[in-house]
């Protein structure tokens, strides 16, 4: 009977360290304004997401380098539970996140500070996780109020099925596959055919000059 009232007492502190730890991840977060990129001068979402992400990093990381912090280990964001299942319903946002840097490297007090949205806010944690678990070059001195930055965005839902300027969409479907095969074979067909007849027809011409001979 203790166990079992000791295992529940447990299970509600447990809990209750969780909400609350969950509720420190944003307890200083307040909403800004926050637009997505313009990704029109690119082919596609993804190539806009990596060259934004891939810039905003290389910047970053030459600031840090002026405070003398230096990359020792990065860990990305693993989306999981809810995270994951915002990014599947491709839920955009913002969130800054400020952390210390320890004089061993590791970092601290890690919050999130800024979010676009009340939507955004679920992506938190698991930025927060994944900063966490960042490590940089032992510092002489402890480095307080770093930033960093993420953004989440999508391809809007009237963009999906526009064709891009001056390329042709075109349905493929199974009967334009079928034509497209018998296409091939009809024209592999006509080539073999000419390529015999030109054989025969070279053949008969050097049989003739033989007889003649």
């Amino acid at each position: 009977m203790m166990n079992i009232r000791f295992l529940g007492l447990f299970a509600i502190a447990l809990f209750g360290f969780a909400a609350q730890a969950s509720e420190q991840v944003h307890s200083e977060a307040v909403i800004v304004e926050w637009q997505a990129p313009d990704c029109s001068s690119y082919t596609s979402y993804k190539r806009c997401r990596n060259a934004v992400k891939t810039e905003y990093r290389r910047m970053r990381q030459q600031e840090m380098k002026s405070q003398g912090l230096s990359f020792w280990y990065y860990e990305r964001p693993s989306y999981e539970g809810d995270s994951q299942k915002a990014l599947k319903d491709e839920v955009s946002g913002m969130l800054t996140i400020a952390f210390d840097v320890e004089k061993d490297g590791t970092t601290s007090n890690v919050k999130v500070t800024a979010v676009s949205s009340e939507e955004a806010k679920v992506y938190g944690e698991t930025l927060v996780n994944a900063i966490t678990q960042w490590t940089f070059v032992p510092l002489d001195n402890k480095v307080e109020g770093v930033t960093w930055r993420t953004e989440l965005f999508f391809e809007e839902e009237a963009c999906k099925d526009k064709p891009k300027e001056g390329v042709e969409k075109r349905n493929v479907t199974p009967i334009n596959i079928v034509k497209i095969i018998k296409t091939q074979h009809m024209l592999g067909f006509v080539f073999l055919t000419n390529k015999l007849g030109v054989i025969f027809l070279l053949s008969g011409h050097w049989y003739w000059k033989g007889l003649n001979r």
